[in-house]
């Protein structure tokens, strides 16, 4: 399939691609306030705020994601590629308390060399 749009078009297939991959990444963040706006008047009540101040939460929010997405990122680049683990056992488990104590979500890819060379697990 692949190679058949790439014969029949006359644009490059890499052009095709990033074309789809921008018009989800448009896309993504509509259905995402789409699905937060089922919230707003529960949350707005609860929380005695007006539907501005909601909206504008929502946007703070958006933003403040928005320019700590690199800092974090670079942070989590500071201890693995994503390919290389953490191999220290004592700084996992910091990294796994400070984790628990600040009620955030720890995504970890767990593979210990010492156990899993030559194929053994």
């Amino acid at each position: 399939m692949k190679q058949y749009i790439a014969n029949k078009s006359p644009i490059y297939y890499g052009w095709i691609i990033l074309l789809i991959s921008t018009s989800m990444s448009a896309v993504r963040p509509v259905m995402a306030v789409a699905t937060l706006s089922v919230f707003i008047t529960p949350m707005s009540d609860e929380l005695n705020w007006s539907r501005t101040a909601f909206s504008g939460a929502v946007s703070i929010g958006g933003f403040v994601g928005a320019f700590a997405s690199p800092i974090i990122g670079k942070g989590i680049i500071a201890f693995t590629d994503g390919i290389k683990t953490i191999q220290n056992t004592r700084l996992m488990s910091r990294i796994m308390r400070s984790a628990y104590d600040l009620n955030c979500l720890l995504i970890q890819h767990a593979e210990d060399y010492n156990l899993s060379k030559d194929g053994m697990v």
